[in-house]
């Protein structure tokens, strides 16, 4: 990709890196298809980075980041598991 663009060298930031590839993905399978395929590995991804940034939140409080926490992970499931209640 950064050959082909003449990009700098990329970022060693894990979720710039996610947003390039998801970048590459709409660009060779465009974004229905690969929406699409890589449904539960984009909520999963989405999940890891949202948990990250709530651990990593120093302005929260131990129980704030609990509660932040449990919506991430009720959200998370629901994407994931696909059974209505």
């Amino acid at each position: 990709f950064n050959t082909l663009y003449n990009a700098e060298v990329s970022s060693t930031d894990p979720k710039a890196q996610y947003e390039e590839l998801l970048a590459l993905r709409e660009l060779y399978l465009g974004k229905d298809v690969a929406d699409s395929l890589f449904e539960i590995s984009n909520a999963n991804a989405r999940y890891m980075f949202e948990s990250f940034r709530i651990k990593a939140d120093s302005s929260l409080t131990d129980e704030e980041k609990r509660d932040r926490q449990l919506e991430n992970v009720n959200h998370h499931i629901e994407q994931t598991t696909g059974v209505p209640n």
